[in-house]
């Protein structure tokens, strides 16, 4: 019931001339409904426009120009080209085993295509590792809209010009998420080791017992949590939960969520572990921190988790404590 009368909620906002997305912001931090959040990551990742009788010609019109950005595709491959299409191909046979219609030939193919054209589009940064992560969640919730299936055969039931569709949209909606975070796939990832600093120094001035365990240790953040920012800690719970994460990322009115907010997320999963990471020596820190047991984590976990990094992201990321966390 609980579920009906917030898909209720929604659906007021989006049904409204103009979509007031500060309140749809509101809404979405709490989480957001399976069966309409593709509709709502679009609005959030401002993929469609809040004038609703705009929608329809908006999507026409990036639909097309997808069509037209693919031509790209069919000119000969440079040599970094052809090693960048192998990597992506790598890493995709590397996808969540928890979706079984990501490894048909045809979403291997829809992602390959998606993941190499914004690569040839972004040429400064190109493909990086982890990139490949971010397709999943948007892929899963664009698809919702024509299927509710994650099983393989799922593209049995979907035609081909909805499949173009969901491509299309694919490819503009990872475009407008890395816009936020590109540089955290730059070759260096120095915006990663950046941020595996700014977690440190957090640690030091909310919780100096542990952050002098660690250091008594030897464990340092990037040991566990690069991977945490690389792939915004996909890879640390089940889809079904990151996708929770998201929708709350996705939220945040500043449009920070992924490139600021996440740190302290970060932060907030250390904490909640604190007193039993002070029990236990480097390897046994490793293994735990590397293995979360994020199965445990009931819904109102993952809300108290979120709830407490909110509070931390606004004690301490305002500019001038920023400038304190880096000396």
């Amino acid at each position: 019931m609980e579920e009906t009368a917030r898909i209720k909620s929604f659906l007021k906002v989006i049904d409204e001339p103009i979509v007031n997305i500060k309140k749809l912001m509101k809404l979405s931090w709490h989480g957001i409904p399976f069966s309409i959040r593709y509709i709502i990551w679009k609005y959030l990742l401002r993929y469609i426009p809040v004038e609703n009788k705009r929608v329809e010609l908006v999507l026409k019109k990036k639909r097309n120009e997808y069509e037209s950005l693919q031509k790209m595709l069919s000119f000969e491959a440079t040599e970094i080209e052809l090693k960048t299409k192998k990597q992506i191909k790598l890493d995709l046979v590397r996808s969540t085993t928890e979706v079984p219609f990501l490894f048909h030939e045809k979403a291997q193919e829809i992602m390959e295509r998606v993941l190499f054209l914004w690569a040839l589009r972004h040429p400064a940064s190109g493909y990086v590792q982890g990139i490949n992560d971010l397709i999943v969640p948007l892929f899963v919730v664009l698809l919702q809209e024509y299927s509710p299936l994650r099983e393989k055969n799922v593209f049995d039931d979907v035609l081909e010009d909805d499949l173009k569709k969901v491509e299309a949209d694919l490819y503009w909606c990872l475009s407008l998420l890395l816009e936020h975070v590109q540089d955290h796939y730059t070759s260096n990832q120095s915006k990663i080791f950046e941020q595996l600093a700014s977690m440190k120094q957090l640690i030091i001035k909310i919780d100096q017992p542990l952050a002098s365990h660690f250091e008594e240790n030897n464990v340092e953040c990037f040991q566990f949590a690069f991977r945490w920012f690389n792939c915004f800690l996909l890879r640390e719970m089940s889809l079904e939960k990151g996708l929770r994460f998201w929708d709350t990322y996705l939220s945040d009115e500043d449009g920070n969520g992924f490139s600021q907010f996440h740190l302290y997320v970060c932060v907030a999963i250390i904490e909640k572990y604190s007193s039993k990471l002070m029990n236990m020596e480097f390897a046994e820190i490793m293994q735990f921190l590397q293995n979360l047991p994020s199965e445990e984590w009931t819904k109102c976990d993952v809300d108290a988790l979120l709830s407490e990094a909110f509070i931390l992201y606004k004690r301490f990321s305002s500019p001038d404590t920023h400038l304190q966390l880096s000396h």
